[in-house]
């Protein structure tokens, strides 16, 4: 199973933002593409993680549990991008 990172960029911006439209501007979507994302993250794994209200949008029950690892997959994935360049800038002096 793969998990999209950009989808969950998009499901920790949703939830800071408390919107999917800002959400979906802060990583540089629009509002369709975005929707249609989330849904298809909610389809994948058969289970709601945003409750949609006129006033925005706030995690589920199980949207709060994935949020939780969704933050930490996140910043594992820049701690590997800081390796990755670490590791560029080193070999690149040689």
């Amino acid at each position: 199973m793969s998990i999209d990172l950009r989808n969950i960029e998009l499901l920790v911006a949703a939830v800071d933002c408390r919107s999917i439209t800002e959400g979906a501007q802060a990583v540089g979507l629009s509002l369709s593409a975005a929707s249609s994302r989330i849904t298809a993250l909610e389809k994948k794994h058969g289970v709601s993680l945003l409750q949609r209200l006129r006033s925005g949008v706030v995690p589920t029950e199980a949207g709060e549990v994935v949020l939780i690892q969704s933050r930490r997959l996140l910043e594992q994935a820049d701690l590997l991008t800081s390796a990755f360049q670490q590791h560029q800038k080193r070999t690149s002096n040689w």
